[in-house]
């Protein structure tokens, strides 16, 4: 006897746009993680392994909530020139680094 299969469309709703608390989220971490690679806190004895930390952050691969490819997904970033941006960022001068650091900051989400 051969199964039938079922069509799923319909049977769930719409994915929906990501809503703007997400968004906030992931733009939080993202903001953390590049002050930890960048600027990070040397007044707290930890902030080698927060710098540590945040550079393997940037560099996994996985896609789990509060992952750098989930961050980039949430925000809708391509995660190469993200990283790419970083790295300029790194070896600009430091006139560069604050418009560089601007830019990020007044970074805003498109839409929803």
């Amino acid at each position: 006897m051969k199964m039938a299969t079922l069509a799923s469309e319909g049977l769930y709703p719409p994915i929906r746009k990501v809503d703007r608390a997400s968004k906030n989220l992931a733009l939080a971490i993202l903001y953390q993680a590049f002050r930890d690679v960048v600027s990070p806190n040397r007044a707290a004895r930890e902030w080698e392994l927060w710098r540590r930390d945040a550079g393997k952050w940037f560099s996994a691969v996985e896609k789990h909530p509060g992952s750098f490819r989930w961050v980039c997904d949430i925000l809708e970033m391509d995660s190469t020139e993200l990283l790419r941006w970083i790295d300029s960022y790194k070896e600009s001068g430091t006139g560069q680094q604050r418009d560089l650091a601007r830019k990020l900051i007044r970074f805003r989400f498109h839409g929803n």
